[in-house]
């Protein structure tokens, strides 16, 4: 079965949302260990945009995966992966 791209997109999204609060609460334990210091509102900002580069990384795999999955067993991987 096919993923419609609407499809791709909220699962994405929903798995990339749940993850910002373990991001945010991981470089506040982290980044001190390595020495970096940066406020709240940094931390929030920073984690917002690995988010939103998580989601575009994503998004991609998925559509990728679902074309291939779509394509007949006898075209090759090239074909597939042309635009």
């Amino acid at each position: 079965m096919s993923q419609s791209k609407t499809a791709s997109f909220v699962e994405c999204a929903l798995n990339n949302i749940s993850g910002i609060g373990v991001g945010w609460a991981t470089s506040v334990v982290v980044f001190p260990l390595f020495g970096i210091s940066i406020s709240t509102s940094q931390n929030l900002r920073l984690t917002i945009i690995f988010t939103a580069v998580s989601m575009i990384r994503s998004y991609f795999w998925r559509r990728l995966f679902t074309k291939i999955q779509s394509v007949p067993q006898n075209q090759s991987i090239a074909a597939i992966l042309q635009c």
